[in-house]
């Protein structure tokens, strides 16, 4: 070489997601506060329901308004995470945690005037408005779990964050009962929420979704990027990925994916996992929007157990947060074990519902809603990410979700029909039943048998002679 000339060397330029490998722990953190403080905030309904009854502004029985009300805000939950994942697969986290924090500022205002006026209208659509716009603000935090390995523990840190945003209303109803303020006052105080998330979002937030390294895209049931089939990281990857490679070396040729996003929700396990979350999230539900009035119709004559019973209830919700680690864990060896968890808890407490017995709802019922709710939506959070990539992750959450809302629109007849008939046996009884079905999860997330492979021809013998029939021979046997 020359000595005159000059040596060049190449300065590689660090990928988005190398550039925030070492902030990971903080952006994860600040993700996990963005999805507590507002993601599943309208699921502590039950705490923010007991201030409203307690203010009476909308009358001395509003049963099946509060009923009409969370029906509204639960399906917004879920109905928002098809248009909003589209936008998140299409424009990347920055800009839809930016929009979703504007938009939930205005709902939380909407809300506030309602509880403050008595206005049922401005309670309804500020309430749906928190329910629709909530999850909006969690999605774009969903893909930093591929900076953790395969990140099942923080997809269960965010489902223990969404699970835990039913605190919210439940600092609402203690500030209420301890200081007096009011459920209008709470929630105009709230709106520094989303000013909070907007400025965070627009300032830690990646422009685009991130993917793990060496995620293979072939994540087709039975493919290589399966989570029931072990994971592999060879050298070549390893090279590949490294900060002081990863500009030079090309990437190597990955197995072809699904053809299109039609397979993907036609696999049947999409299809389970739809199932699974529709089922689940329906019942819980139900016993969020049905406690206080099942606790009325059991203690009529105890109204202040009761009110315990119901603040108890508000407490624990919370708390699913606990059975975090065990959730990870099971999710990272056994997806099917966190699946068959979450259906032994959903009939066991479903058996305590229909007990009708107030310590069998205190020890038993109240518990296990609290963490099946951590199992439910982690599994479902780690399931898709897992086995069908984060490219599509937010479009194919929100056709989950919205199967989950068609079921969740279940929950106002049932109500009503409860409440007509003075007993929530009968609805209790036949939420427990659906969920028995889905005891066959291992049928439908197995991986498919291999092809068999062909039997050998067995060679002749040694010394035996073998006549070769030519075909010509063979047109007289017709």
């Amino acid at each position: 070489m020359d000595a005159s000339l000059p040596e060049v060397r190449l300065r590689p330029q660090p990928t988005e997601r190398e550039r925030l490998l070492p902030w990971r722990y903080a952006l994860v953190g600040v993700g996990a506060l963005h999805t507590l403080l507002c993601a599943g905030v309208v699921f502590g309904w039950s705490s923010l329901e007991a201030v409203l009854r307690a203010e009476g502004r909308f009358g001395p029985a509003p049963d099946e308004l509060f009923a009409f009300v969370f029906t509204l805000g639960a399906v917004g939950n879920y109905v928002s995470n098809l248009p909003f994942g589209a936008l998140l697969d299409a424009r990347g986290p920055r800009f839809v945690g930016c929009v979703a924090a504007v938009g939930f500022g205005a709902a939380v205002a909407v809300a506030a005037r309602g509880c403050r006026d008595g206005d049922a209208l401005s309670l309804a659509a500020g309430v749906f408005g928190l329910g629709f716009l909530g999850p909006a603000i969690q999605l774009p935090t969903l893909s930093l779990s591929c900076l953790f390995g395969d990140g099942a523990l923080a997809m269960s840190l965010q489902a223990a964050a969404f699970d835990g945003g039913a605190c919210v209303f439940a600092l609402g109803r203690l500030a209420h009962d301890a200081f007096g303020v009011s459920s209008g006052a709470f929630l105009t105080a709230y709106l520094a929420v989303p000013v909070f998330c907007f400025a965070t979002a627009l300032a830690l937030w990646p422009i685009r979704t991130l993917e793990a390294p060496d995620a293979p895209l072939d994540r087709s049931p039975g493919g290589p990027g399966s989570p029931f089939l072990p994971r592999h990281r060879s050298r070549s990857s390893s090279f590949t990925h490294s900060p002081s490679f990863a500009a030079l070396v090309p990437e190597p040729a990955r197995p072809p994916g699904p053809a299109t996003l039609r397979a993907m929700v036609a696999s049947r396990k999409f299809v389970f996992l739809a199932a699974f979350a529709a089922v689940h999230i329906l019942k819980l539900n139900f016993v969020v929007t049905s406690v206080n009035a099942q606790l009325a119709l059991l203690l009529p004559d105890d109204a202040a157990r009761a009110a315990a019973l119901s603040r108890a209830f508000g407490a624990m919700l919370p708390f699913g947060f606990v059975s975090a680690p065990l959730t990870a864990a099971l999710l990272s060896r056994d997806a099917v074990a966190a699946f068959a968890a979450a259906n032994v808890f959903g009939v066991v407490y479903g058996a305590a519902l229909c007990a009708g017995d107030a310590d069998a709802l205190l020890y038993v019922a109240f518990p296990l809603v609290a963490l099946s709710r951590q199992l439910v939506y982690s599994s479902v959070f780690h399931f898709v990410g897992a086995e069908f990539g984060f490219a599509r992750y937010g479009t194919l959450l929100g056709i989950i979700n919205l199967a989950v809302s068609a079921f969740g629109v279940l929950q106002y007849p049932l109500v009503s029909a409860a409440t007509a008939s003075g007993s929530y046996g009968a609805a209790n009884l036949l939420l427990l039943l659906l969920t028995l079905p889905l005891f066959g999860a291992r049928a439908f997330l197995r991986e498919p048998a291999p092809p068999k492979a062909p039997r050998p021809r067995r060679a002749p013998p040694a010394g035996e002679k073998t006549t070769l029939v030519r075909p010509s021979s063979l047109s007289g046997l017709a």
